[in-house]
Parts: C-alpha cells; sequence; structure tokens
C-alpha cells in the first residue's frame, strides 16, 4: 500500500484501507469528512513513543454520559444540558514504526443521533474567519 500525497486524493468516504503520508494531512481528511457528514469529533486516548505519536483513538464529541455534579444546596443547582447521548461512532489511527505511515485500523462508522448539517456553523473545530472577515478587521 501507498500513502497518498495529498488528502484531497482521498475519498470522502470512511474504509480501513485509507492511508496518508503524514498525521497532518489525516487530520485534514478527517475534518473535511466530519464537515461532510456533520458531526464533530474529539481524540478519546493517543500514545506516543520516543515522541512519536503512534496511536489515536478518536470519537464523536456526543459519546460518552454526562455526570451531573449534584450538590445538597438548592441555591447552587441549576438546569443543565448536555449534548452526551453515548454515541458508538469511533475510529482507531496507527502509525508503525516499520513504514510511518498514518493508517485507520478500525472504525464504528454509526452514530445513535441526527447528524448536523451545519455543523461548520456550531462546532468551533470548524469556525473560520474567512479572508474577507480578516479584511474588514484590519
Amino acid at each position: 500500500f501507498r500513502p497518498v500525497e495529498s488528502d484531497d486524493d482521498q475519498p470522502l468516504e470512511l474504509v480501513s484501507v485509507l492511508t496518508f503520508a503524514s498525521w497532518d494531512r489525516f487530520k485534514k481528511w478527517l475534518d473535511r469528512f466530519a464537515l461532510k457528514e456533520g458531526f464533530d469529533h474529539k481524540i478519546r486516548t493517543s500514545k506516543k513513543e520516543q515522541g512519536i505519536l503512534r496511536r489515536v483513538a478518536y470519537e464523536c464529541t456526543k459519546s460518552g454520559s454526562h455526570n451531573p455534579q449534584i450538590t445538597s444546596d438548592p441555591i447552587k443547582r441549576h438546569n443543565a444540558f448536555s449534548s452526551r447521548v453515548l454515541c458508538s461512532w469511533k475510529l482507531n489511527v496507527t502509525c508503525p514504526k516499520k513504514n510511518g505511515v498514518v493508517k485507520i485500523n478500525s472504525f464504528n462508522n454509526h452514530h445513535n443521533h441526527s447528524l448536523t448539517p451545519i455543523i461548520h456553523e456550531i462546532a468551533p473545530r470548524f469556525r473560520k474567519l474567512t479572508p474577507k472577515m480578516l479584511e474588514d478587521i484590519e
């Protein structure tokens, strides 16, 4: 298998045969994939060996469940809302020592919640100042 030179060459489909020449290219691809699908992701775990990133497990930002901090003081209580809904989407990626190629190992591409077509407006990861906005600031 040969790593691609450009993340634009990769289809925006989650398949286990995808490889990337670097972590940066993989991260760009993952952001584009999440934007297309309509969800946000976060790193659940990562492992480095001798300062080199070797393994990362990603999950949907809606994974897990909310654990409220309950207090007996009614003045300190408030109605809280959590977006966590035990979503099972996950993605495991590695970069083995032998070839240094970033590879998708396994994934669960199922969400138990509706996806958000306007995720680019909601998730901080995707909000960017446009060139026109930067021009107006100057």
